[in-house]
């Protein structure tokens, strides 16, 4: 009875979104089985999924969790590293401390301000950020839902492909992203 109402309501949603032209050249059909993770299964001998495959085996057999199609939020001190800044960090790191120092702080931090599409990115997550004082992710995807609440000098790396999202301030990041691996470090490795 639940499954026929969850049905219901999820073609109901797909057809209005249709109607809209929000799912592209997407057929309804396409757009449910990419719901329910059947689009995945009939496309799993693709080159991408082939990709990403291997990607989540190769991250899952060095113990790190992986998810797909997810909502990706983290908190506190949210260090993220992307191809396209890299170049800033590493100006950041070698300056000495003077008034050039804070305008490449404004160039590194106002850019994720902006909403932006990314490729590949690194995440650093700790407790403790610059307004923040505690820390963690929550990730949910087509793989399950995750919470991680970071204690003490506790860590989380993740790797991200397709990130598209904001970090705030270096504290506070949310967006979504087609794939992520991830792994918490506590305190005893």
């Amino acid at each position: 009875m639940e499954r026929a109402k969850a049905n219901a309501i999820i073609d109901s949603f797909l057809y209005e979104l249709k109607n809209n032209g929000l799912l592209g050249g997407m057929s309804i059909k396409e757009a449910k089985e990419l719901i329910t993770g059947k689009y995945f299964m009939k496309n799993r001998n693709s080159m991408e999924m082939q990709r990403i495959n291997a990607m989540a085996k190769f991250f899952q057999q060095n113990e790190w969790e992986v998810n797909a199609m997810c909502y990706f939020n983290a908190w506190g001190g949210v260090v993220d590293i992307f191809p396209w800044n890299i170049f800033l960090y590493i100006l950041f790191n070698l300056l000495p401390d003077f008034w050039l120092v804070d305008f490449i702080i404004l160039l590194v931090v106002f850019p994720d301000l902006i909403p932006h599409l990314t490729t590949l990115g690194y995440w650093d997550i700790s407790r403790y950020g610059i307004f923040a004082p505690s820390g963690g992710i929550y990730i949910r995807g087509l793989l399950g839902e995750e919470r991680i609440d970071l204690e003490g000098t506790e860590t989380i790396k993740a790797i991200t492909l397709g990130f598209t999202g904001i970090n705030i301030f270096l504290t506070f990041a949310i967006g979504f992203c087609p794939f992520i691996a991830y792994k918490h470090f506590s305190k005893s490795q």
